[in-house]
């Protein structure tokens, strides 16, 4: 069994499976009313970098990667980083709106 990426509503009290697949879906990071995760879900069983917006539903994939999977991704209102194999992949990833800090 794979790993899945829950929510849990502290108002409802209920949890909610986002990515119910049977992909391995990892090291979630949220910001705003998005969560990015990593996922080998795609045709390569490559782990890459996917969004998944909480309001509307949709998942989207953000990188593409065929040779090695994203490992170690990191969020902290910087752009997104990561290491795939020895190299780093910083400049590589999409332009992503950043959510307005208050």
């Amino acid at each position: 069994m794979a790993d899945d990426i829950w929510v849990y509503d502290f108002e409802t009290k209920k949890t909610e499976n986002i990515t119910a697949d049977p992909a391995l879906d990892i090291i979630p990071m949220w910001s705003g009313r998005t969560i990015y995760f990593l996922s080998d879900r795609d045709e390569n069983r490559r782990m890459n970098l996917y969004s998944h917006d909480l309001e509307t539903k949709e998942t989207m994939k953000l990188t593409s990667f065929h040779d090695y999977d994203i490992k170690f991704p990191s969020w902290d209102r910087r752009p997104l980083s990561s290491r795939t194999a020895a190299l780093s992949t910083a400049s590589t990833w999409p332009r992503l709106k950043r959510p307005r800090c208050r």
